[in-house]
């Protein structure tokens, strides 16, 4: 008991800590904690406590779960455990933005996989109708036979269940803060509902498979020697999965810990942000390597290697622990080796990202036109809005300027008046300015964007490549990777939710492009998933990329990932990001060049763990079973 207290100390502890450490820290562009972050958190830990008194106190009547010797102090100390991952994993993603948490984040749940993992008895469907049909059978603790019926349901380990709860924890508090409250659900409910169970239904097939990172069944019929690389490709793999369906892929992918991490960060020129998320992976798994190899050890020999003797025998503590030494080892040289990889280009650019601090809907000038549908009158209302902007942008020097994404509602190219105003103003400023058009009401939808240059001329247009279809976007147009040489080098754009892909930045690289113009329209909780994936796009292709968006997040990144200029995220400002960005004109990277190897190299893994851990039909089972 008194071990488990400790633990959700601790865990209330880290809570005033990380609200601290995101208001004061590094990273101040995250000024605003999203409404309900902390009760959220609270609101586990209340549950954690919950739990475990009610299962300490039902004690005289213990469930099939639990009756093969294990106390219930066993499960719960599991159970919390697993919880107290999920809280940390939670607070090394944005706002909170604690990264280096993500290190040591999974280790309490691999330990309650290793230590506390309920052996089941098989117990007969005549025995189990039986023991239902006694009358002189004690009444079940309600809570303990549905944890039981839940478990035993699909006759998977209770280290399944711990995994499971982990991630759910995690996306749950994720997801329940990105997306707003006031999304439409088409019920009566709000969107945070829909959310957990989504999530909970993804959950339990983890549960079911022992996803991403393998059942402990597995491991141990392998002697562990894929305790450390398997869970690191199987992570990575269920992080493709994620993008493939488009499983709320822009925020919380563990890469995403680690993008203030720059010397970690080069490592994705070699294979893209996946290498860096399966070292993030292997280092919590070799860390709770130690605690097993240290816990067997203990359990065969009562002469176990405490910390002097360690000292007094290194070769033998090196033997024991040399595939987590191994796998630490390399991390620490990951780093040393990225930091090596930045260099200072000799040429430079001076960009700009324009930021307006209100969003369409927030005007009332803008909605007037939007009920009308005065397309023509909406043009004019936001580029009053935005020409002051940009020509303050020109005036402090900027060569290139990108605006937020859907800034016109016409096609520029077949409007000439608009046309004529645009093009102007790119030879008035002499800069390349990005104008992003949307057709969201035309038969033939476009998302794309045109590029006025100080000659006076159209470069472009370039579509969206990854319009958002789960809500009605799509672009006739998608396809093409255009680049446009300028004096400062290849020039191109993409538009908000390319961002969260890998291809759009790599093709557009591999054609030559240097600098890249991101337009956004985002909202304040869910910024931060699109700004941690630009700083992996621009690194791993060594591209420059300039963010611009309409409230929040606009960002200058350079070509090794570092943010050289931000506005806030989860607060609103008016705002110009002027930065020196250096240009590197070399075409692409190893990364640009073989792609997401390492990803479906991780999917391969990833389908691997799932037929080694799908539960068979008892039948089966026993058929197989020795005799």
């Amino acid at each position: 008991m008194k071990k488990v207290l400790f633990t959700l100390a601790a865990v209330a502890a880290l809570l005033p800590a990380a609200v601290l450490a995101h208001q004061n820290g590094p990273h101040a562009s995250y000024d605003v904690v999203v409404q309900g972050e902390v009760l959220g958190l609270l609101a586990i830990l209340l549950s954690a406590i919950v739990l475990f008194f009610k299962l300490r106190r039902s004690t005289h009547h213990p469930s099939a779960l639990l009756r093969t010797g294990a106390s219930r102090s066993t499960l719960i100390n599991g159970l919390t455990l697993s919880l107290l991952s999920g809280v940390l994993l939670y607070l090394s993603f944005p706002p909170f933005d604690l990264g280096w948490l993500a290190w040591v984040a999974l280790v309490p749940m691999i330990v309650a996989q290793l230590r506390y993992d309920v052996q089941r008895p098989v117990v007969s469907r005549q025995s189990s109708i039986v023991n239902r049909q006694s009358p002189n059978s004690q009444s079940p603790n309600l809570l303990g036979s549905n944890l039981q019926s839940l478990i035993s349901r699909f006759q998977s380990p209770t280290s399944n269940f711990y995994q499971a709860l982990t991630i759910f924890v995690t996306y749950a508090l994720v997801f329940m803060h990105v997306f707003p409250s006031e999304l439409p659900t088409g019920f009566p409910l709000p969107v945070w509902p829909f959310i957990v169970v989504a999530i909970a239904f993804v959950s339990v097939i983890f549960y079911v498979t022992g996803l991403p990172a393998g059942s402990m069944q597995f491991h141990r019929r392998t002697n562990f020697k894929f305790f450390i690389s398997a869970p690191a490709f199987g992570w990575m793999g269920m992080e493709l999965v994620r993008v493939i369906v488009e499983m709320g892929q822009s925020w919380a992918r563990i890469p995403g810990t680690q993008h203030a991490n720059i010397p970690l960060v080069q490592l994705s020129t070699f294979g893209g942000e996946w290498l860096v998320g399966a070292l993030v992976i292997a280092a919590n798994y070799a860390l709770a390597s130690f605690w097993r190899q240290d816990a067997r050890r203990k359990m065969q020999d009562a002469r176990s290697l405490d910390f002097a003797s360690c000292i007094l025998h290194p070769a033998s503590y090196i033997k024991q622990h040399a595939p987590a030494l191994i796998a630490l080892t390399l991390i620490l040289i990951a780093h040393v080796a990225g930091q090596s990889l930045i260099s200072t280009p000799t040429q430079t650019v001076r960009v700009a990202a324009v930021q307006l601090g209100e969003d369409l809907g927030d005007s009332p000038d803008y909605m007037t036109y939007w009920d009308r549908a005065d397309w023509h009158g909406m043009d004019e209302a936001v580029l009053r809005d935005f020409e002051p902007l940009v020509r303050e942008a020109a005036a402090r020097g900027a060569k290139i300027i990108a605006l937020p994404e859907a800034t016109l509602w016409e096609d520029p190219a077949l409007t000439p008046a608009l046309q004529a105003r645009l093009l102007s103003l790119a030879k008035q400023t002499g800069a390349y300015i990005t104008f992003t058009f949307y057709l969201w009401n035309d038969p033939d939808s476009r998302n794309e964007v045109y590029t006025a240059t100080p000659q006076g001329e159209w470069l472009g247009p370039y579509a969206k490549n990854h319009p958002i279809a789960y809500i009605g976007e799509y672009s006739i147009s998608a396809g093409k990777f255009p680049v446009y040489q300028t004096p400062y080098g290849g020039l191109s754009n993409f538009v908000c939710y390319d961002d969260t892909y890998t291809d759009v930045a790599s093709r557009l690289a591999s054609n030559g492009a240097s600098i890249l113009t991101s337009s956004n329209h985002d909202w304040p909780e869910g910024a931060w998933g699109f700004y941690t994936q630009l700083v992996y796009r621009a690194a791993e292709n060594r591209v420059a990329i300039v963010r611009s968006d309409w409230r929040v997040g606009s960002a200058i990144i350079d070509p090794f990932g570092r943010v050289l200029a931000s506005a806030k995220l989860g607060e609103r400002e008016q705002t110009i990001l002027v930065a020196d960005v250096p240009v590197v004109l070399e075409r692409g990277t190893v990364y640009t060049r073989t792609g997401d190897w390492f990803a479906y190299l991780g999917l391969a893994v990833l389908v691997a763990l799932m037929l080694a851990g799908m539960p068979l039909p008892q039948r089966l089972r026993t058929a197989l079973q020795p005799a």
